[in-house]
This record gives C-alpha cells, structure tokens and sequence, in this order.
C-alpha cells in the first residue's frame, strides 16, 4: 500500500503488532505541519484509552516502509505524546514507551525517541549526513508495563506518534534564492552619481 501527502510517498511493506495490542484500533494518517510532511499513528477515538499498556501489559508495533520524495529529505522526527501533548503513565511501578527507528541508507541516525519514570525524550529530529530522494526505515514501538502495585489501575499509553520529514533546498533553487535577494539588495541602494547629477541640474535652473 502506498500513501502520499505534499512531496513524499510512503510505501507500507510491513504493519504489524505483537503483545496486548489490537491494530484494528489503530488508524495512521498521512499528515503535515510545521515540523514538516509523514504520518500520524493514533487510536481510532482519541484520546480514549491511547495505545495503552495496563498491567501486566508489553505490546510491540512494527512498521516497514520506504519514503520517496521529488524533493531532497534532509532530516527525520518522531513525535510522542498523548491527548495532552505529552507522554503519561500513572507511576506506583515501572513503565518505558520506546520508539526506536533504524534507516538503512543512515545507519549512524537513529531518530529514537524515550520515555521512562527517570528520562523522557518525546521529540527527536536528526538531521541525515547528506539529503535524499528515498529511505528505507524500520520502527519499533514498545510499550512496557510493569507495576509494583498489580492492581491495574496503573498504565502508560500513546495517544499520538507524529512522524515527520523535512526536506532541504535543492542547490539551484537556494542559488537563485540568493541572487534574488541580492538583486533586491543591490537594487535598493542609491545611487550617488545620480542624485548629484540631478542635484546640479536644478542649481543650474
């Protein structure tokens, strides 16, 4: 299956889920926003019960796919919150909500975002080592939880990835950008030699 928006197409190789997790209740979006164009990965209602881990509770959601764009790709972003705008997990015990990314042409970028009682990290943009046309990304989400009190009440939950792309100017286009601004620079200075023409002309009416 493939999805676009904008200038980028994601072609979907693999969605799947493993653990106490039900992908019929999951919906991915294709979305922009000033972090730039990709996906958004939600429950059908939200914000509800998020992708919810109760206890006890682990569930792993993995997506295969490969973006293409007709623009350069210069950098990726992962985005992890909740119907708040932030990550939550009610803490009598131990929790982590783990998005962990691999691209294959990028080895060295992992666009890893965590969330944990002692250390969270909910936005991660990194910036790839030369731009691109295409990438071939494997994500893993993982939701873990493990309370002290095993009563269920307690939990962690997501109840929205954002994943997003932004792309780079192409080289011609950033030139010509700059020789606009030069022009338009040059253009408004004044011009000495003119004005003191004129000036003399109208001493000597």
């Amino acid at each position: 299956m493939t999805t676009s928006i904008g200038t980028i197409s994601i072609d979907w190789t693999k969605v799947e889920g493993s653990g106490d997790v039900d992908l019929s209740q999951v919906v991915i979006e294709m979305s922009s926003d000033v972090d730039g164009l990709g996906f958004d990965m939600s429950p059908l209602d939200p914000p509800g019960d998020g992708l919810t881990a109760h206890y006890p509770s682990l569930f792993d959601i993995k997506l295969e796919f490969t973006v293409s764009s007709s623009e350069q790709i210069g950098s990726v972003g992962n985005f992890l919150t909740d119907a708040t705008g932030q990550l939550t997990a009610d803490t009598t015990g131990g929790y982590f909500v783990h998005v962990f990314e691999t691209l294959a042409q990028e080895a060295s970028v992992t666009a890893t975002v965590f969330h944990s009682p002692s250390f969270s990290d909910p936005a991660t943009i990194e910036s790839l080592a030369a731009p691109r046309n295409e990438l071939d990304i494997v994500k893993n989400i993982i939701v873990n939880y493990t309370p002290g009190d095993t009563s269920g009440g307690d939990f962690a939950r997501i109840d929205l990835l954002r994943q997003r792309f932004q792309a780079v100017p192409e080289p011609a286009s950033g030139f010509l950008v700059l020789c606009g601004l030069l022009g338009v620079s040059l253009g408004s200075r004044p011009k000495r030699g003119a004005r003191s023409g004129r000036s003399g002309r109208l001493r000597s009416r």
